[in-house]
This record gives C-alpha cells, structure tokens and sequence, in this order.
C-alpha cells in the first residue's frame, strides 16, 4: 500500500503547474528504505532516492540485537523464517536490481543494532547501478545518542540530491543553495569538526 501511495502522489504531483515532474526524489528512513527500494524499483519517475539506515534480507534483520531484545531466546531461531514466510515478498532484496538506471545513495550506521550492517550490505549488493553507501558510527537513529552525527549523515543526503538536481538549476541558483546548506551546517555544529568515519564504497 505504501508504494501504491508514493505512485498516486506521484501522479498528483504530475497536476500540479508549480511542480516539475522530472524533479521528483525519494527520501527513505528505516522501514521507509525499504518500502522505498521497493518504489524505487517500480516507480521510474523517481529522479534518485535516499535510503537511510535501511537494509534487506529478512533473515539478516531478524538477527539484529535490538530485534532479538523484544523476542524470547527460544523464539530467535524461527523469527527469520517467520518473517520470511510472513512478508518475504517485500524484503527488498527480491526488488533492488530493478532499481537500475535510477541514483540511490545510501546512508548506514556502522553500529546500527536494528538494521545491521550485514543487512545493509546485503541490500547495497542487491541494488541496480549507480549506487553508493557511505557509512557512519552511529547506532539507528531513534536510539543514537549522538545527534551531531545522525544530522551530519542527514546534511550529506541533502547535498547529495543537490548535486543530483544541479542539471535543473542555473549555476547562480545552484551557488546560492550550496552556500545556504554550508550556513545550515555551521549553525549546527559550531565550531571545528574532525571528519567523521565514513566509507564510500564502489
């Protein structure tokens, strides 16, 4: 239902005078990554997409420590095949290589205890190209006690769909927003940074 909508927004979108339809991007977060490879792949409209702290293979995701804290132990052998056997059909993996021709960046915490690492891996693998991940030391974002790094992560995905959108924007307009977003993140974080750990990989 969720991808029914994001299409159907889409075609509503498509009315609008003020929007223009071949500008139109996705922005994924947890559950939303995955729903949103998922409309990604089925929806072509969709300039480039985000996926945040997302992640596939449900067996993978049924291992993750924070999932594993909600379920008795005798139950964790049998939470991969029952998610599996519950809803496999939208793990996104079965999804992400017809996702290709379209830009997706996506962004992971390397401690992520809801979506792993391993799982992210495994859906940045199954994804169609172009494609990147960046990673960065930060838990899922609803219990990462460092905030200053979950909006960092946030900010690149931001200038990341700048720079997919710079070909609709005169180079004025493009300088302006870029300088707008390095003011943001100046208001944000004061003072002097060291680089956060990040790996892009190809």
């Amino acid at each position: 239902k969720t991808v029914h909508d994001t299409q159907r927004m889409i075609d509503y979108l498509e009315t609008r005078p003020d929007i223009d339809a071949a500008r139109v991007y996705l922005i994924g977060a947890s559950y939303g990554a995955v729903t949103g490879t998922v409309a990604v792949a089925r929806e072509k409209r969709i300039r480039a997409a985000a996926l945040v702290v997302g992640g596939g293979n449900f067996r993978l995701l049924a291992k993750a420590p924070e999932v594993r804290k909600e379920l008795p132990q005798w139950l964790w052998p049998f939470a991969g095949p029952l998610m599996v056997f519950a809803a496999g059909v939208a793990d996104p993996i079965h999804h992400a290589a017809q996702t290709a021709g379209t830009p997706i960046i996506m962004l992971n915490g390397s401690n992520d205890g809801v979506v792993t690492p391993e799982s992210g891996k495994a859906l940045f693998a199954a994804l169609g190209e172009p494609k990147e991940i960046r990673w960065y030391p930060v838990d899922h974002p609803d219990r990462e006690p460092n905030g200053e790094e979950v909006i960092k992560m946030l900010n690149d995905g931001l200038a990341w769909f700048l720079e997919q959108d710079a070909p609709f924007r005169p180079a004025t307009q493009e300088n302006m927003e870029t300088q707008n977003l390095d003011e943001m993140e100046l208001s944000l974080f004061p003072g002097n940074f060291s680089p956060y750990n990040r790996k892009v990989m190809p």
